[in-house]
């Protein structure tokens, strides 16, 4: 008949004081907050409002959306410094006029900083942005080597019939 045997915490490990599953449970509940705050802050953000964005490809131009809701345009700063766009930014918190006692909230307030390597050259003194419907859409024109260019294709004269 075998016998049980309690588990025993090993030299090593470090000491909790915290029965094994309540451990296991501590662990993996602060792994996923850590991927949380990884997925809704972005790297260099310092934890403060979050820019989600997509980079598209069209014939003439890169596209990158980026959304800015309840975002003021002149609150939006956008530099390009070689083949590096950075898009900054200060999303403030509304006052209200009345001391407000929240209860929950995800909204996200603070400094934002994404800066995105772009996959190939562009124009840079031809970059429109525009801010539309919580939307910013910036358009860097692609530089005139990543353009694709029309070979006609020439005809070598009639041909004779025999």
């Amino acid at each position: 008949m075998a016998s049980l045997t309690p588990w025993r915490r090993s030299e090593g490990q470090r000491g909790s004081g915290q029965a094994p599953v309540t451990q296991l449970r501590s662990d993996w509940d602060r792994l996923f907050d850590r991927f949380l705050d990884d997925f809704w802050t972005p790297s260099g953000n310092g934890g403060g409002a979050s820019l989600p964005i997509e980079v598209k490809e069209t014939d003439d131009a890169l596209v990158l959306q980026a959304e800015i809701p309840g975002m003021d345009p002149k609150d939006i700063d956008i530099s390009l410094t070689g083949d590096v766009l950075t898009i900054s930014g200060q999303k403030s918190e509304e006052q209200d006029e009345e001391r407000a006692r929240y209860h929950y909230t995800e909204r996200r307030y603070g400094f934002f900083q994404r800066s995105i390597r772009l996959p190939l050259p562009v124009e840079p003194d031809s970059v429109e942005a525009e801010s539309k419907n919580g939307l910013l859409m910036i358009t860097l024109r692609k530089a005139e080597s990543q353009r694709p260019k029309r070979i006609e294709v020439k005809g070598g004269g009639e041909t004779t019939k025999r």
